[in-house]
């Protein structure tokens, strides 16, 4: 019988072959968890999930996650089920947790470098850091290309064109979803209200951090301040998705990872509500 599960959020065009994901799947398995990587639809830099409509993933909580997760729960229905995100999938499971508060199926989650602001981080990327958010934006628009190619399309813009993330977002994320938003008011609507999370949720951020402004940090910092079932982990050095330890250059991450979600597991992942945390 499977007791304990772990939910890995990949990163924004991730999936399970990533090294982080590989990584923290490889502190869980020989502990006897079992391990889910959830891909977004279009995602999937060496695993491709590739898309099967003119659907994208969105930057809310997307309900292939929801899901994703009730499929795990129907299938191991007395399994302790938590969360691992990183990055994107961070954000998704942040907003999975405040949206079903204490109905969630997971029940313990640990977010890592997961901005609050949508606008901040993505204007952040593709102005001082254009190389990058050419990637990203790469990484997601070339399955809408092949599925366009495939199959025509009535809904996305001129794919060809895109050469940043807000280049998609007007072109390809938006429109998939019948959306006529502008960029600016699509991003800023999904804003995440921390106070109903009620399962234990650590937040791991770095001041080092390449792809969340400073200001954006500044607001991420300060979650265990509004609810006590949030802890705070923010460190100096490091950057992103990645933390180093000693002169190996070995990532931390994946062991607190699981340090945390296994000692969850043991209180059946429940805490309580409303006052706040505590950062460290």
């Amino acid at each position: 019988e499977v007791t304990k599960v772990l939910l890995i959020a990949s990163t924004w065009s991730g999936d399970s072959l990533t090294s982080q994901a590989r990584t923290i799947a490889g502190e869980f398995l020989p502990a006897g968890w079992r391990v889910v990587t959830f891909v977004k639809r279009g995602a999937g830099l060496r695993m491709a999930n590739p898309l099967t409509s003119e659907k994208t993933f969105s930057l809310d909580i997307d309900e292939d996650l929801i899901t994703c997760v009730d499929i795990v729960q129907a299938r191991c229905p007395a399994a302790f089920i938590a969360g691992a995100g990183i990055s994107k999938g961070a954000v998704e499971l942040r907003a999975y947790a405040a949206r079903f508060g204490a109905q969630s199926k997971i029940r313990a989650v640990v977010n890592i470098d997961a901005g609050i602001s949508w606008n901040e981080c993505i204007e952040n990327v593709d102005r001082h850091l254009p190389a990058i958010g050419k990637v990203l934006a790469d990484s997601v628009n070339a399955p809408c290309l092949e599925y366009r190619r495939k199959n025509g399309s009535e809904k996305f813009g001129d794919l060809s064109k895109v050469q940043s993330v807000v280049d998609f977002l007007r072109v390809g994320m938006i429109p998939s979803h019948g959306s006529d938003q502008g960029v600016e008011s699509y991003m800023h609507q999904f804003t995440i209200d921390p106070v109903s999370i009620a399962v234990p949720c650590l937040e791991v951020l770095t001041h080092n951090d390449m792809l969340i402004p400073l200001d954006c940090l500044d607001g991420c910092v300060n979650l265990h301040k509004m609810n006590r079932n949030i802890l705070n982990l923010t460190t100096v050095w490091g950057t992103h998705a990645m933390r180093f330890s000693g002169w190996s250059g070995k990532c931390w991450l994946p062991r607190a990872t699981f340090e945390f979600l296994e000692a969850a597991s043991k209180v059946g992942g429940r805490v309580g509500e409303g006052t706040p945390g505590a950062s460290f």
